[in-house]
Order: C-alpha cells, then structure tokens, then sequence
C-alpha cells in the first residue's frame, strides 16, 4: 500500500430535499438513517461529516440514496477524502 491507508476515510453529506413541505423534516430522516450506521458523525448546520472504512461509508451512502430516493426528490452532494486525522 502507498503512503496513503485504506482503513479511514472522511465523508462530507449534503443532502438537499425539493419539492417537500417540510425540508426539516425530510433532512432530519436523512441524518437519522446516517446516524444509524457506525461512523464517526459531526453534523453542522449545512453538512455533515462521517468517517469510517470506506466499505462503511460505501454502504452508508447506498443505502442513504436508496431509502431517499423512494421518499424525496433531491441533492446529494458527497466529498470523499482519504486523508483522515
């Protein structure tokens, strides 16, 4: 392996909901269903960051895209960094 580990990877979410009545709503269903996976998460107020293996944050994103999309229309913004401290 490089310089780099494959064991942490950071992860800025940035879910946008359009179309809703109640964005709050909409946005705090997307942050429970992150908050359920076992990541490291600091939410604030435009964004939130995880950090985890990237199979976590893989699966949390697949799963945070697939739940929504049966329930919202919207955004997902995601920076992904593999340099995590």
């Amino acid at each position: 392996m490089g310089a780099f580990s494959q064991a942490s990877m950071t992860c800025e979410v940035r879910f946008h909901p359009f179309g809703v009545e109640d964005v709050d709503a909409a946005v705090d269903e997307a942050l429970e269903l992150i908050g359920s996976f076992d990541l490291k998460m600091d939410t604030g107020p435009l964004s939130t960051v995880v950090k985890g293996t990237p199979a976590e944050v893989f699966a949390m994103l697949k799963t945070l895209y697939e739940r929504m999309e049966t329930r919202h229309a919207f955004t997902l913004d995601v920076t992904l960094s593999n340099y995590c401290r």
